[in-house]
């Protein structure tokens, strides 16, 4: 199974401080097939630089560029199905009241 990264996940991955970093850890050293959507990058960087330095998100993109993450592209396809679902759960109201 291939599994997509985001943003909140790599931050724990990347933040040796995050209550989640030892498994999100563990999780992404066992993925062998992990794909980071191109539309995570500008959020991860921004977050990264912002709480976790400069030197943390150069070591996080160079194994970007050395393919040790592999990039997928977002296309038409992708934003069209994006889209089918938004509309399909737009009335969708989650109970927050919970959390």
């Amino acid at each position: 199974m291939t599994a997509l990264l985001d943003t909140g996940f790599l931050l724990a991955v990347l933040d040796a401080d995050d209550t989640h970093h030892e498994a999100c850890k563990a999780s992404l050293l066992a993925e062998r097939q992990p794909l980071l959507p191109d539309v995570v990058i500008p959020e991860l960087a921004y977050m990264t630089l912002r709480e976790l330095g400069h030197p943390v998100w150069t070591r996080f993109a160079r194994s970007i560029v050395d393919g040790e993450i592999p990039v997928e592209q977002t296309n038409l396809e992708d934003l069209g199905r994006s889209t089918e679902i938004l509309e399909k759960y737009a009335d969708a109201r989650l109970d927050l009241s919970i959390v």
